[in-house]
């Protein structure tokens, strides 16, 4: 026994001595100052106030309830203890609504439903961001090198536009007033005279 050790037991049997007590005494003394039973209520109050924590998995969860559970004294009382606590500390809304509509839930079966549907929901996540990570692959793919048929075919198209409309502006033009809308023998102004040559037409 250490120098402090000794100090702490003298305190404890003051105004007695340490020579006056049987060594079993002394031990249960020391034993009861270095490690005092837990407090009943504390730790069922430490055990109704644990929660599932964010990326914590189901069975981690399930392992710290039972870790809680062992001053709690709960006896014949324990499987469904932990079967309540583990449900309303879920954090998972929609697993947890499935445990409630269930009849008959027991223990066993609450973790083993909550764990199967934890793993199915963690698997479509992954699929969901693969899928989602292909996808801009491919559209990133798309924008550096597109596709060369498309490109061909544009072309000519806008081509025959351009040519298109510039046929259709110039199918009429009158030389005696410029307008594009009739041929020259269609004009009003065939029979005028001009102004500044001072010809007919």
């Amino acid at each position: 026994m250490g120098p402090e050790a000794y100090d702490t037991l003298c305190d404890k049997l003051a105004p007695d001595s340490p020579d006056d007590r049987t060594y079993n005494e002394v031990v249960q003394m020391m034993d009861q100052f270095y490690n005092p039973c837990p407090l009943e209520i504390a730790e069922i109050f430490r055990f109704q106030s644990r929660k599932q924590q964010e990326g914590e998995t189901v069975q981690e969860y399930y392992y710290a309830l039972q870790k809680l559970s062992i001053n709690c004294k709960f006896g014949e009382y324990l499987k469904m203890a932990l079967r309540n606590q583990f449900v309303y500390g879920l954090h998972s809304r929609r697993i947890q609504s499935r445990l409630l509509e269930t009849r008959d839930l027991t223990l066993d079966r609450a973790v083993e439903i909550s764990t199967s549907m934890e793993m199915s929901e963690r698997d479509a996540n992954q699929l969901h961001r693969k899928t989602n990570s292909v996808d801009a692959i491919v559209q990133k793919d798309k924008r550096r090198y597109p596709n060369p048929e498309n490109k061909a075919t544009s072309r000519p198209s806008n081509s025959k536009t351009v040519y298109n409309s510039y046929n259709n502006a110039n199918k009429f033009f009158c030389y005696r007033c410029g307008d594009n809308r009739h041929l020259a023998n269609k004009c009003n102004m065939i029979d005028a005279i001009c102004n500044f040559c001072k010809r007919k037409g």
